[in-house]
């Protein structure tokens, strides 16, 4: 909507500019709100969960130890390779 000449409906143009703003403004406020709302959410969520911190570091321990042992042992679970057997089938 352009602008009335100063004197013709000055008036109406500055109400609607003064509720662009307004609104621009409160939508501001609110985007804030939940965003704010949003990061209490995460602190309060974070707080049971560091209980379980340590499990969590115990379970990677755990995991890289036996992803370490796995290949020392021979990599198969039954003790015997595919690559044992076949090198016994060609040099026996």
């Amino acid at each position: 909507m352009p602008l009335a000449p100063a004197g013709h409906g000055t008036t109406a143009a500055v109400a609607i500019l003064a509720a662009f703003h307004l609104g621009r403004i409160a939508s501001y406020a609110i985007a804030g709100a939940v965003a704010a709302a949003g990061v209490d959410g995460l602190v309060q969520t974070n707080t049971p969960v560091a209980a379980l911190r340590l499990f969590w570091v115990l379970l990677h321990v755990f995991v890289f130890a036996w992803a370490r042992y796995s290949p020392s042992r021979g990599g198969s679970r039954s003790g015997r390779s595919a690559s044992a057997v076949a090198s016994k089938r060609v040099f026996a």
